[in-house]
């Protein structure tokens, strides 16, 4: 029965049958609108377990009467749990007057080697004989130790279906799709990945796509290894430290019937030193360097490319100290201080820019614009 005092609906059998913890078998089983008797099963069996297990989605249905939509019966549906591995929810709302949405939900899970979910929807529209979608998934699958693949997309036949098929406020209010496939490893302090991209506004028309994005990483290590032998005099190379990355990407763009397309390669590195120095200070030296080749330039220059780079400088060190005031019933403070300063540079670079001031080379995913001379 549903929650009012005086029910809007409510199921009525005459004889039942109950299982602890297990079912409950109802024989007939007759649904009630009011006081008027609308539909009759011979029987009826609904799980009482309390783990997982597969049953009717009795708590969630919803019978009513809207002024635009007539009757409706929402959210009836079943749940189906046939191992540890995997469920599937399939329900469907009907409105007398307007439309019939069918639902599906799965999930599945293989602990160490994948686990993904997928849901779709379909709408029927009566009165126009309109026929709307949508489709969501995510999968994630180990392939062995360092290596992980995956795959999610988000696709809607319409700009409104969300809002229309009764969805969550937070997928009505989703006006992009985001789809991707992807690839990554990680390995001894190395890191690769692969994707392929795709994003639209919904409200502008516009997509974005990756195909391919690739990049390419190592973390900081030292410059030299532990174990070598060094003289005094190159004791420093010690406490120097590097680290690289590279990208590969083709951007392609569609809006208003227009579709643009940028390609880049890029290679960047950082090289940085920490060392104490008088005994209390600690100083950090960096040299930050990019190299960027690119598919054209605004100026129509096929295959240009920029070599930029800056560095920069900080010191810190750490006081302790303590005092012993001994007034108003206090003994002693204890305070630290933390100066510290630091310095960055980057030269001009006017030779990437237009007589004009505007810069030659465009702006896209990975690729930002030339950087201007700072101190």
């Amino acid at each position: 029965t549903c929650s009012e005092p005086d029910p809007h609906f409510r199921l009525v059998s005459h004889r039942m049958k109950i299982y602890i913890n297990d079912k409950v078998i109802a024989k007939p089983t007759i649904l009630y609108i009011g006081k008027m008797p609308v539909l009759a099963l011979p029987f009826y069996v609904f799980p009482i377990r309390r783990e997982r297990h597969s049953g009717f989605l009795l708590p969630q249905i919803e019978v009513g009467l809207s002024e635009d939509k007539g009757r409706f019966v929402r959210n009836f549906g079943y749940y189906w749990a046939p191992n540890d591995y995997w469920d599937a929810s399939v329900w469907a709302d009907y409105y007398d007057q307007t439309r019939w949405i069918g639902h599906v939900e799965a999930r599945y899970k293989l602990r160490y080697v994948l686990s993904g979910s997928a849901s779709s929807s379909f709408m029927q529209e009566l009165l126009n004989d309109r026929r709307r979608w949508d489709l969501k998934f995510s999968h994630r699958h180990e392939l062995g130790r360092a290596w992980t693949a995956g795959a999610s997309g988000d696709f809607r036949s319409d700009a409104t279906y969300a809002s229309d098929a009764n969805q969550t406020i937070q997928e009505s209010v989703n006006r992009s799709l985001h789809s991707q496939v992807w690839l990554r490893g990680r390995w001894s302090g190395r890191t690769f990945g692969l994707t392929l991209d795709r994003r639209e506004q919904l409200d502008e028309g516009s997509v974005n796509e990756l195909l391919p994005k690739a990049d390419f990483s190592l973390s900081q290590r030292p410059l030299v290894s532990e174990d070598a032998e060094l003289p005094g005099y190159l004791d420093w190379l010690s406490d120097v430290s590097h680290s690289w990355s590279a990208r590969l990407v083709n951007d392609r763009r569609r809006s208003e019937g227009e579709t643009t397309v940028r390609q880049g390669l890029g290679v960047s590195g950082t090289v940085r030193a920490s060392r104490k120095i008088l005994g209390w200070l600690n100083i950090s030296p960096r040299v930050s360097l990019e190299q960027n080749w690119y598919d054209r330039d605004r100026t129509g220059e096929k295959f240009p490319s920029r070599f930029t780079y800056d560095a920069g400088v900080s010191a810190r060190t750490t006081v302790y100290g303590t005092f012993f005031p001994r007034r108003l019933g206090v003994e002693a403070v204890r305070h630290i201080v933390e100066p510290s300063a630091s310095f960055s540079w980057a030269p001009d670079f006017d030779q990437y820019f237009t007589g004009t001031g505007t810069d030659r080379f465009f702006t896209f995913s990975g690729f930002g614009s030339t950087p201007r001379e700072r101190r």
